[in-house]
């Protein structure tokens, strides 16, 4: 089911291996360390979780780090797309304005001069 949610390719690679191997008597931490797509950090958590029997209580605290690391990095991108926005949108402001204004000096300086 995995396998056809997720779209990244390499994951979704190893993903389609994956139920063979397992299959022939591989453990789950054994396959990712074949696959430089899965972090280390990942790897040892779940082997850690298989010796102990708590592979749920594993994933929902990867789940919880990842989920706070896509939370930051959202707060980041966000942050720094702030103040490029304030000045595209002022800039395009700044066109508006001397389009409108421009002719009406023009004008000025034809009637004074």
């Amino acid at each position: 089911m995995v396998r056809r949610m997720l779209r990244f390719f390499p994951k979704g690679t190893a993903l389609n291996v994956m139920q063979n191997e397992i299959s022939n008597g591989k453990t789950l931490n054994e396959f990712m360390a074949q696959f430089p797509v899965f972090e280390s950090r990942m790897i040892s958590l779940i082997k850690v979780g298989g010796e102990t029997n708590q592979l749920d209580s594993v994933f929902k605290r990867l789940y919880d780090q990842y989920s706070e690391d896509v939370d930051h990095q959202m707060g980041l991108f966000s942050s720094m797309l702030e103040p490029l926005l304030i000045i595209l949108v002022g800039g395009m402001v700044a066109v508006i304005m001397l389009a409108m204004f421009l002719p009406l000096f023009k004008l000025g300086n034809f009637l004074m001069g």
